[in-house]
């Protein structure tokens, strides 16, 4: 037997032979506890697989070889918790940090979705108490920490503990203070209760400046701050040059609801035409224009009710109202009218505080039901490998061309566009420090984001974003202007972010 004559390619040749027969005999055996906690095998680097492929090879495969991922076998409710409790005996999870943190928090998730929240807490905590090799903290912190956190706040507001809830949350949002996903989260356990807390407070204005979206707007319509609802609707719509007639009739009633009653109808006059267009378009049969014209059309009415009742038309304003027997507008909104027509002396069949008890309920519901669960089982952060940052920091780096610039179709406009799949959070990351250098590059300290777009795709570490199209303005563009108040600053987000995206991609 001449060995040591056998050629390199026929020892490669067999044992690719035998880790295919070696994984294709894993897949079809009955899966571990870990593949019926959360799914997924363990995770084998580089290294590690180079270290074992010797005793594949002397094994022929029959030893040695890793566990397949197999997210269809994951198992819920009692028979997850079983599993996952299995699962932490398990040498692949008790060596590693990474895993024993994503299994306890597939644990406390499935203890979740059974109403079990002190369970679910306890795991968020142990997450929370996991002491990673100082070369992962950082990754593990920003991605399970996160999370186990998110699992905290969200157990706490299951209990009705709010204020504990709101501040678990918190410290979430703040280990990724530059993404979406972690900090919507956040925002959504505040958003339960109208009054804004100092926490939300804090969250709602760096989404502000991050993301051109009506996060803050929402926030101080249930909060009763109507000025303040109708200035970030002026900005929102400032982004959106095609037009939104919800959005401009929302900023209608919140003008009117604020006594402004100039501006109010002067909003309504700007965007009669629109809803005229819209209006033919659904007598053609363009259902979704139709739905779009049947929701502004209440707010106008409301818009109007609310001008009555400013101007003392009380009995107007009561016919107004009294003349649907169900509203389908933005329940803080409807309530606030019914409440100033109550005040006035006026009759509604509406009760406000039955409208925003009944609000409170819809939301904790969607807090709590199986259909949150699903998305933290499928979405919330799980751990990224570093390879991911390396790969976008080979992205970033000066000359490079992955990430692509140009002129927008939107006059005024400049568009950075990237296709490189990661965490939704990290891709966000990345596309900020990328729009830095691109007003770096024009002499500029500061820009704005004015539009974000991207394909979600669900993968090991969670939501994950691809095919990334942000379009950003810069000091002296016509559209800065109206911008300004979101302006983020270009050494702020180095300081921040750079630091993370300077590795060199040493693994493509």
């Amino acid at each position: 037997m001449q060995v040591g004559k056998t050629p390199m390619r026929a020892i490669v040749m067999g044992a690719a032979v035998a880790v295919l027969s070696a994984v294709a005999r894993a897949a079809s055996a009955e899966p571990s506890a870990v593949i019926r906690c959360d799914g997924y095998g363990g995770r084998m680097h580089t290294g590690e697989a180079l270290a074992r492929l010797p005793l594949i090879i002397g094994s022929m495969g029959l030893l040695g070889s890793p566990e397949p991922d197999r997210p269809s076998a994951r198992e819920a409710g009692e028979k997850g918790v079983l599993a996952c409790s299995e699962a932490l005996t398990d040498p692949r999870v008790t060596g590693s940090v990474v895993r024993r943190g994503e299994i306890l928090l597939m644990r406390g998730i499935d203890q979740y979705g059974l109403g079990n929240f002190d369970a679910a807490f306890a795991d968020g905590a142990a997450i929370a108490a996991l002491q990673p090799p100082a070369a992962t903290k950082g990754q593990f912190d920003r991605t399970l920490g996160a999370s186990g956190r998110l699992l905290q706040g969200f157990a706490r507001h299951a209990e009705g503990r709010q204020d504990e809830a709101e501040a678990f949350v918190a410290q979430a949002a703040d280990l990724r203070p530059w993404g979406r996903l972690v900090a919507n989260l956040a925002l959504a356990v505040m958003a339960s209760t109208p009054a804004i807390s100092a926490d939300e407070a804090r969250l709602l204005e760096r989404s502000w400046r991050q993301w051109p979206g009506d996060a803050r707007a929402v926030a101080r319509e249930a909060a009763g701050d109507w000025a303040g609802a109708a200035r970030d609707d002026a900005v929102i719509l400032a982004t959106r040059p095609e037009g939104d007639v919800l959005l401009a009739a929302r900023r209608a009633a919140a003008l009117a609801l604020a006594g402004d009653r100039a501006a109010a109808e002067a909003a309504l006059q700007e965007m009669q035409q629109k809803l005229d267009e819209l209006a033919a378009r659904a007598s053609g049969g363009d259902a979704v224009a139709g739905q779009v014209v049947g929701r502004a059309d209440e707010l106008v009415q409301l818009t109007r009710v609310q001008l009555a009742l400013n101007a003392g038309r009380t009995d107007e304003a009561r016919t107004l109202l009294n003349a649907r027997p169900r509203w389908l507008a933005p329940v803080p909104i409807v309530a606030a009218v019914a409440a100033n027509l109550l005040a006035r002396g006026g009759t509604t069949p509406l009760d406000p505080v039955k409208l925003r008890a009944d609000l409170a309920k819809v939301q904790h519901a969607a807090l709590t039901g199986p259909q949150q669960v699903t998305l933290m089982t499928l979405t919330w952060p799980r751990f990224e490998e570093p390879d991911t940052l390396a790969g976008l920091a080979h992205d970033l780096a000066p000359g490079a061309t992955a990430i692509k610039q140009q002129a927008s179709p939107t006059p005024g406009w400049w568009q950075l566009t990237a296709t490189r799949a990661a965490f939704m959070d990290t891709n966000a990351e990345a596309m900020f420090v990328a729009a830095a250098a691109a007003a770096s590059a024009r002499h500029q300290a500061a820009f704005a984001v004015v539009k974000r777009e991207s394909q979600l795709v669900l993968r090991r570490e969670g939501a994950a974003t691809m095919g990334e199209r942000w379009n950003v303005v810069f000091p002296g563009d016509a559209a800065w202007a109206g911008q300004a108040s979101r302006a983020i600053g270009v050494d702020e987000v180095e300081t921040a972010l750079g630091p993370l995206f300077t590795a060199p991609a040493a693994r493509r």
